[in-house]
């Protein structure tokens, strides 16, 4: 059996339905989607639970079926870590092919930090992991070195074309829209955000008060909700944390996909889907440099550029499809 390990809400999602039959196209193989749901809206318990401990079980319960798998693609990367752990600490026959995607590491302080990194270069290196993807060319290189090991790829990320669907929902507002919970340092827009139009930031993880009337913070906007608000904005802010992180890509390629304007901070990850005055602009995390993005944006064909360079570049480099097609080229290309 082929298996295709995922963690959406809902069983039959149709992303992964399509994820399923691009798969099938690209490697002439029948595939069966295991999907875990990893739902992370409930209280703090139930968010660390889902995140620390609940991959465990999983990777555990995957490891009951190691005998009838041939090939398996983690789309979730600590299902796959978890079940290269057990693999491991078992020390069962290796018989299958296994690929993870979507690995994102972020260095942890203190003994907890030091656990974490040993647990998953445990796993990393392994044996029983043959292929791990990343969404960067920057991230590979980085991981191969800090884990020791070249069995990191890079391809680009790719999402669904969902635009037709949000037609008639789609204008160019007057606010900013800036969404995410991962690596995101939104203290920085709290206290450099001075402008006419509103932002409005999207986020389960921080205090929805603030000080800054210029500013309004939502914790419940998802999935269809989120999409609305998108195709209704102005344009789109990414203030990313840690320069090293992989993060923002998702939002990135949403926002070309809707032909939406992209300020975003300098980062090292980053440089693989945007560019700057062709798709985007790229900012120093500095107040002046954030007031003359959002000045340049006034400019109607200055803007009108950005988001027909971002939709071309889009379709050209970012679909699910091209995505899908070039994941099993490299599941095709273990040995």
């Amino acid at each position: 059996m082929n298996y295709f390990v995922t963690d959406s809400i809902n069983k039959d999602d149709i992303s992964n339905n399509n994820k399923l039959h691009y798969l099938k196209n690209s490697t002439n193989l029948n595939w069966e989607n295991l999907n875990y749901s990893m739902n992370s809206r409930g209280g703090r318990f139930q968010l660390i639970f889902n995140r620390q401990i609940k991959p465990f079980f999983i990777g555990l319960k995957i490891l009951k079926k190691r005998k009838e798998i041939n090939n398996i693609i983690f789309l979730q990367q600590f299902f796959g870590i978890c079940f290269a752990f057990w693999c491991k600490l078992f020390k069962v026959k290796k018989n299958f092919n296994v690929e993870i995607i979507t690995f994102i590491y972020k260095e942890k302080k203190g003994l907890i930090g030091k656990l974490y990194k040993k647990f998953i270069n445990f796993a990393v290196n392994s044996g029983y992991i043959d292929k791990i993807i990343c969404f960067s060319k920057y991230e590979k290189e980085y991981y191969i070195k800090l884990f020791n090991t070249k069995i990191f790829k890079n391809i680009n990320l790719g999402i669904e074309d969902l635009s037709n669907q949000y037609m008639n929902e789609y204008k160019k507002g007057d606010f900013f829209l800036a969404v995410g919970r991962s690596n995101r340092d939104y203290e920085f827009l709290k206290t450099n955000y001075n402008y006419s139009k509103k932002l409005i930031i999207l986020c389960n993880a921080i205090d929805s008060n603030v000080e800054n009337k210029n500013i309004e913070i939502y914790n419940n906007v998802f999935g269809k909700d989120y999409l609305k608000l998108l195709s209704k904005c102005f344009g789109v802010i990414i203030p990313l944390k840690d320069v090293n992180v992989s993060s923002g890509q998702l939002v990135m390629l949403q926002a070309m996909m809707m032909k939406k304007p992209i300020i975003i901070t300098k980062a090292n990850t980053i440089n693989d889907y945007v560019k700057n005055d062709f798709n985007s602009i790229i900012i120093d995390k500095t107040k002046e440099s954030l007031d003359n993005a959002i000045m340049k944006l006034e400019n109607e064909e200055y803007y009108e550029k950005l988001i027909s360079n971002g939709r071309k570049f889009f379709m050209d480099n970012f679909t699910e499809e091209q995505m899908m097609n070039e994941i099993g080229k490299e599941m095709l290309k273990i040995e």
